[in-house]
């Protein structure tokens, strides 16, 4: 099951209002967050850590589809996800297996 990052920004802390909350899925707006968090860090300046400022942050335009519409993206995205995480697991365990017939080659052929 996907963990949701308690906070996307490091140290900013703003309360963002919204005009019909009812209408938005958090998951969605989490989402679209962290997306436009690699985004900053892409375009951002800074040796070691980039700034989103409130000023940004209140400039920062979110499309917000229908509700319906925000669900079924949302668990598409945590389909695909999990999907990535599966296979992971699987180079991961491909990579071990493999890591462990090498040493049994080496082992053989010094034997």
């Amino acid at each position: 099951m996907r963990r949701w990052p308690s906070r996307i920004y490091h140290y900013q802390i703003w309360k963002l209002d919204f005009y019909a909350q009812d209408q938005l899925n958090k998951h969605f707006l989490c989402n679209f967050l962290l997306k436009q968090k690699q985004e900053i860090k892409a375009a951002g300046h800074g040796a070691s850590m980039v700034h989103m400022t409130k000023e940004k942050m209140k400039k920062l335009v979110a499309p917000v589809p229908p509700l319906a519409e925000q669900h079924h993206i949302v668990a598409e995205v945590h389909q695909l996800m999990t999907l990535c995480d599966q296979l992971k697991a699987h180079l991961n365990q491909a990579r071990q297996v493999q890591e462990n017939l090498a040493d049994a080659l080496v082992e053989q052929a010094i034997a």
